[in-house]
């Protein structure tokens, strides 16, 4: 009930800070500075239509005044959001991995894997992407190659989206029996590091 009541908490301070920011003659530097965590919010707490055009402004004011750290988390927060709607995987998996391209050549490499997982779950769903859209410079891993990187890695944030992407495939195909397996792995690697560290 608290986690509710805080994700709704949250929701409300999200709308008023927006409004306040598209106000200020300094929105871009005041929306970049609350970008990822806006971003967050937006996917968790509204369906991702409604918000899709607010996550693309966070992550478009960040890369105007060269936060790229907070460019980044926002799209990563975009390509999660845009999978989980199942509305078209193509066009999904075709914007992932043009952040994929982007997280890779700044080399946010802890953003780039957990990214890399929606791009496998998405591969998971309507098959091989073609190659021609990947870079070769970008080593693509599998949901599993990434989980064994995040358990080596003590990468609990990884772990998370790995998880939580091939939970998403696994329900998606009809196979709950798997999925109940990778929500008590969940509580198995849950750890109190801050989402942060993993974003060298």
């Amino acid at each position: 009930m608290q986690y509710s009541n805080d994700t709704e908490l949250a929701r409300r301070i999200n709308t008023i800070a927006e409004t306040l920011i598209n106000e200020s003659s300094n929105k871009h530097s005041l929306r970049a500075s609350l970008a990822s965590m806006s971003a967050a919010v937006y996917i968790i707490v509204e369906p991702f239509q409604a918000t899709e055009s607010n996550i693309m402004n966070a992550y478009k004011s960040a890369t105007i005044v060269g936060d790229t750290d907070n460019a980044m988390l926002c799209g990563l927060m975009y390509c999660i959001g845009y999978l989980h709607t199942m509305s078209d995987l193509t066009a999904a998996q075709r914007k992932i991995v043009k952040f994929m391209h982007l997280m890779a050549k700044r080399k946010r490499i802890g953003l780039l894997h957990s990214t890399m997982s929606c791009s496998s779950s998405c591969n998971d769903l309507i098959g091989n992407v073609d190659s021609c859209i990947l870079h070769s410079r970008i080593e693509m891993k599998t949901n599993s190659e990434l989980f064994e990187t995040a358990r080596h890695t003590q990468n609990s944030w990884l772990m998370l989206h790995v998880i939580m992407n091939e939970m998403f495939a696994l329900c998606y195909l009809g196979e709950h029996s798997r999925v109940v397996l990778l929500a008590e792995t969940i509580a198995i690697y849950r750890t109190a590091k801050r989402a942060m560290d993993f974003f060298p």
